[in-house]
């Protein structure tokens, strides 16, 4: 909660305006999908695929910190819903 906040304030002075806050964070967002599209949305697929995809620590390591940090982008751009089952997906990756 501490590090969402961080990101906030972050947001908050970087960028002035509330208007190109959100398309900023889904510019943050997008980049990251293009690693992995596992970064969007809640997790519903993401978490089917993670059970019967082999992958390795490293690959799991960099899954959850993606993933952590397109939520966070998400919250400190004005995205305020789907965050619970994310979560969710970020805890069964553990």
């Amino acid at each position: 909660m501490r590090v969402a906040a961080l990101i906030e304030r972050a947001f908050r002075r970087a960028i002035p305006s509330r208007l190109f806050r959100p398309a900023v964070g889904e510019l943050m967002v997008g980049s990251m999908a293009l690693y992995t599209q596992q970064v969007l949305g809640a997790g519903h697929g993401a978490l089917g695929l993670d059970f019967y995809w082999p992958m390795t620590a490293s690959e799991l390591t960099t899954l959850v910190v993606l993933k952590l940090f397109a939520c966070l982008v998400s919250l400190a751009s004005g995205f305020r819903e789907g965050m619970f089952f994310a979560s969710l997906v970020v805890g069964s990756l553990r």
